[in-house]
């Protein structure tokens, strides 16, 4: 890959991490306080999808094993508050939320900015993946925008609102 195909690239990726992280920050935003914790037909609450999406953009932005082995959860994280199916008792405020999400989308960009082209086909650092680091950009992108949809969709039928598309 030459420098064009790479910059182009690592602005595609920018570009489309961004609208994203932002649909999500604003789907965090729009969610009633009624809403944030709501358990209603069994679902997870909205908080704890928003988390748990935050939590594995911000594990997997990044791809080296200091970068894995030093990673540090939230302080007020405990064991497996990211795991859906174990939501706690107690639900994150959405001010931890949203500030989780502010300081994990410059760490997302972070990690696209300083991609070089040898870095694509090397093997992730993540054991339980068997990607390359251009596939996990691309895998991480798209879990994100699947909860995203979630997010969007739980908005929809509960508030008859949504955030709207962001354009690249």
């Amino acid at each position: 890959m030459n420098d064009d195909s790479l910059s182009h690239f690592k602005q595609a990726l920018r570009t489309e991490y961004g609208a994203t992280i932002e649909t999500l920050r604003r789907a965090i935003q729009a969610c009633p306080d009624s809403l944030w914790n709501d358990r209603k037909e069994k679902e997870f609450p909205f908080w704890h999808i928003a988390y748990h999406t935050i939590f594995f953009l911000d594990l997997y932005s990044g791809d080296s094993e200091e970068m894995f082995a030093s990673f540090k959860p939230q302080p007020y994280h405990k064991k497996d508050n990211q795991t859906l199916g174990k939501t706690p008792d107690a639900p994150f405020t959405r001010e931890q939320v949203a500030e989780y999400l502010d300081a994990t989308a410059d760490k997302a960009l972070a990690f696209i900015d300083g991609l070089q082209a040898e870095h694509l086909p090397r093997r992730t650092a993540f054991s339980w993946y068997n990607l390359t680091v251009a596939e996990m950009l691309l895998n991480n992108l798209r879990h994100v925008a699947h909860h995203v949809g979630q997010l969007n969709a739980t908005l929809r039928r509960e508030t008859n609102r949504a955030v709207g598309w962001l354009g690249s």
